[in-house]
């Protein structure tokens, strides 16, 4: 869609599609094909740093303590007190602009899992303090890129409120909230790509009242996310689990010959 409608706006190359398909087009210097899946390379780091602790054996010690570590290593990383070459090893794995969600949802985790403790609620706290100083920040950056003001203040009241929903969350305050629906509305965030809205709000702005394209955009692209999620990405998960797993015969058999 794209390339057909985009009128050359979001021109694609063939490596640059290639590149993307391997998840690792950031590190390469190669353009996302989406503006969206920057948070692509930050999760697949995110992963790097699970599969390390994994690897050392996951206890609630350990994990806190590597929660710990993460969360200083951020703050020294991105207080420009390191040499430039270490600095940039250190924020491939660290992150420091997001590492403070990270280190805030995993201690979370922990508080579900264990209950609250000094050390987790620190970690949430100073995981949003980390969060509330970056934010403002990038609210700048973003106001000086699309020359549109954005406060500060909403940046921050942003932050607060999804610290305390996954607080609420992870402490059970949410649970009689708890719907399928809920879950099943998020799985249809993905198929959505914000190319797409950005051609149809070209295509029709000139010729669409605005407060009805922004319906019919929301209505379209929930319907176009509804119909990939249910025809394709569920029907594929199931074939990908299948053959990932291996059918419940042959593990019988292989369980027989043990």
């Amino acid at each position: 869609m794209c390339v057909v409608l985009g009128a050359g706006r979001f021109p694609v190359s063939g490596i640059q599609y290639l590149a993307n398909l391997t998840l690792f087009n950031a590190p390469l210097g190669v353009e996302n094909v989406d503006v969206v899946y920057w948070t692509l390379w930050a999760e697949l780091r995110f992963y790097g740093v699970v599969l390390a602790l994994i690897l050392v054996g996951l206890t609630r010690r350990r994990v806190t303590g590597a929660l710990w570590l993460w969360l200083g290593a951020a703050c020294v990383t991105a207080s420009g007190v390191l040499p430039a070459l270490l600095s940039r090893l250190l924020e491939v794995p660290v992150q420091s602009s997001w590492a403070h969600y990270f280190v805030a949802g995993m201690a979370l985790c922990l508080v579900t899992k264990y209950g609250p403790t000094r050390s987790t609620v620190l970690l949430v706290l100073g995981s949003y303090a980390l969060a509330l100083h970056h934010a403002t920040g990038f609210a700048a950056t973003v106001a000086d890129r699309y020359d549109e003001p954005l406060s500060p203040v909403v940046a921050t009241l942003a932050i607060t409120l999804i610290f305390l929903v996954m607080t609420g969350i992870a402490t059970g305050w949410t649970r009689r909230l708890g719907r399928g629906r809920f879950v099943h509305a998020g799985a249809l965030t993905y198929p959505l790509h914000a190319h797409t809205g950005f051609i149809l709000f070209n295509l029709f702005a000139d010729t669409v009242e605005p407060h009805v394209l922004l319906t019919a955009v929301i209505a379209a692209m929930g319907a176009a996310a509804y119909a990939l999620h249910r025809l394709v990405e569920r029907p594929l998960t199931g074939v990908l689990l299948h053959r990932l797993q291996g059918s419940p015969g042959r593990h019988k058999a292989r369980h027989g010959r043990g």
